[in-house]
């Protein structure tokens, strides 16, 4: 019995012991909490926070903010130029669409080219740079403030696809007259472009001026050289022989389809005015209208 009343002090000493161990960690966890509470509610400069993955956006702007003068001057312009082109045909007359709208920086222009949707044909690679050099170019030869305006280009043709080169002249003298001027109404061009300005070949000039012709312009500005175009012929031959039978003749005839590549002048052919031009320049001086 001794033993037992013994063994149940020892027992109840250790719990006591137990429960003040726990007391004690208790206090010392609120007081860690609260001092470090304290000392970041007297502390001027916050916590600095974990990484969410979020960046946030500066109230100004690391670099000066666009002129806004220029742009509220500038007002959007555009320009339609018909384009004769080659289909398989024939000629026909696709149309250039090229807008000039505000820059949305000043200082930085942009040329947009067009890409396919249901409104417009598809526009190959080569038509799109044709139409970027253009681009450029105008800009640099323009007079006045070409960089306050970003540059818009768009197709429409008779056809599923847009390509060749064959738009570059007229693309550089829409974007000229666009930022500078306007054109005559009675005259169209074609002609590939490059870097230099310089107008070179194309090609299938007589189908192109044929379309000229027919929608009632009355002049064709076209590169150096192909006012006169290659045209296939084809001619009927007939050779005939004659066999006398018994006294009475028999005539035979045969006839043989012979194709031949003649060369023939354009405007005497189709009755448009061919001009040859050799540069941007050069036709861009025939088709301007000065507003002075």
């Amino acid at each position: 019995m001794r033993k037992l009343i013994s063994f149940v002090k020892v027992l109840g000493l250790k719990a006591l012991l137990l429960f003040l161990v726990a007391v004690a960690a208790v206090m010392a966890v609120y007081l860690g909490y609260s001092a470090e509470f304290q000392q970041a509610a007297a502390s001027p400069t916050p916590r600095p926070l974990q990484n969410t993955g979020f960046v946030s956006t500066p109230s100004e702007a690391p670099f000066a903010s666009p002129s806004v003068e220029p742009i509220a001057q500038a007002e959007e312009r555009v320009i339609k130029l018909k384009l004769p082109a080659a289909a398989s045909e024939g000629g026909v007359l696709a149309e250039l669409t090229v807008v000039a709208r505000p820059a949305a920086v000043a200082g930085s222009p942009r040329n947009w080219i067009p890409v396919p949707d249901p409104a417009n044909p598809i526009v190959n690679n080569d038509t799109q740079v044709s139409l970027s050099v253009a681009a450029e170019y105008a800009r640099a030869f323009a007079d006045g403030n070409a960089s306050a305006f970003d540059l818009f280009y768009s197709l429409t043709a008779p056809s599923v696809a847009v390509g060749g080169r064959s738009a570059g002249a007229a693309a550089a003298i829409a974007g000229l007259a666009l930022l500078e001027g306007k054109l005559r109404n009675d005259t169209l061009i074609t002609g590939a472009l490059e870097p230099d300005g310089r107008i070179t070949r194309v090609g299938r000039i007589l189908d192109k001026a044929r379309a000229v012709k027919e929608a009632g312009y009355l002049l064709f500005l076209v590169p150096v050289g192909e006012s006169i175009d290659s045209v296939s012929r084809t001619m009927q031959n007939q050779s005939c022989t004659t066999e006398y039978v018994g006294g009475t003749p028999f005539t035979s005839c045969r006839t043989q389809s012979v194709t031949v590549i003649e060369s023939v002048n354009v405007s005497e052919e189709t009755g448009v005015q061919l001009i040859e031009v050799a540069n941007v320049s050069q036709a861009y001086e025939i088709m301007r209208v000065d507003l002075q």
